[in-house]
């Protein structure tokens, strides 16, 4: 009697200890979740208080080159004066904004809200040795975070901050990512990096393989424009020849009356597609 009553209080407190234990490791989830949250809300509103310094600095500069004393300036090929009303916009101080970003890291490391803002600092903060730090923190505990994107977006620019090894590195860390939209930029990135032409020609081999990762960038990315940039060179290699009759363009004119390219079929037409960054 008294066995079975000790084996029902002992199965009892099994019972108990394994609720506490579930509802503790929930509740450090939980807890994890509510920092990776915050986090990623503190790095947004960073992030845009710093794209809008820069966004005023780029306004202010375009403003002095349209500006009658700039343009006087240059007619005169006066440089000096050019380069002070330059000099007048100040740029963003980007070392104070990666002291910001490497505090607001710090206070999420070594947890995965520290991702954004080290992502930040090593593609933005202009400094090679920060950067360098910054990178390997992210390889160290952070390989296959989902914030790694912009990482992966502006993956160029990375090679240019911290250098080929390291780049290679992450390069090789993102393909291997079990994000889609992380993986199919890094394959856009190591795809047309082999099929382009820039300051050489690609081999046969070169074309074969990065149209491989070019595809299969643009079946993980389907329905974006990311694939839309991956299928371009196919585009153009079947579509975009001498010879053949081109894809159909629909657009407004400074009218803002509705046209096609096909309206203009058998006449000479010149196409020229611009932007302001």
């Amino acid at each position: 009697m008294y066995r079975i009553a000790f084996s029902r209080a002992e199965q009892t407190m099994k019972q108990t200890i394994t609720l506490i234990t579930c509802l503790a490791f929930a509740g450090a989830l939980f807890g994890q979740d509510v920092a990776l949250t915050t986090a990623r809300a503190e790095y947004k509103t960073m992030k845009a208080e710093y794209d809008s310094a820069m966004d005023a600095y780029y306004l202010a500069s375009r403003r002095v080159s349209a500006s009658p004393a700039y343009k006087e300036a240059r007619e005169r090929s006066d440089k000096a004066a050019m380069s002070e009303l330059r000099a007048a916009v100040v740029a963003p101080d980007k070392k104070a904004w990666a002291v910001k970003f490497q505090k607001a890291a710090g206070r999420y490391a070594p947890a995965g809200g520290e991702v954004p803002f080290l992502g930040w600092i090593a593609l933005w903060s202009a400094n090679k040795k920060v950067a360098t730090k910054s990178v390997e923190a992210i390889l160290d505990r952070h390989a296959d975070s989902a914030d790694l994107l912009e990482v992966a977006e502006y993956i160029g620019v990375l090679r240019r901050a911290v250098g080929e090894e390291l780049h290679g590195k992450v390069m090789d860390a993102l393909l291997a990512s079990k994000h889609p939209m992380i993986k199919a930029n890094a394959l856009f990135s190591k795809g047309y990096s082999m099929v382009a032409s820039r300051g050489r020609t690609p081999s046969a081999e070169d074309i074969s393989k990065g149209s491989e990762l070019l595809a299969e960038c643009a079946r993980l990315a389907k329905g974006t424009e990311l694939a839309l940039r991956a299928n371009a060179p196919e585009f153009e290699k079947t579509r975009l020849q001498i010879g053949m009759q081109a894809p159909d363009i629909v657009g407004q004119d400074l009218a803002g009356v509705p046209f096609k390219l096909s309206d203009y079929r058998g006449k000479v037409v010149v196409i020229d597609f611009w932007g302001d960054w």
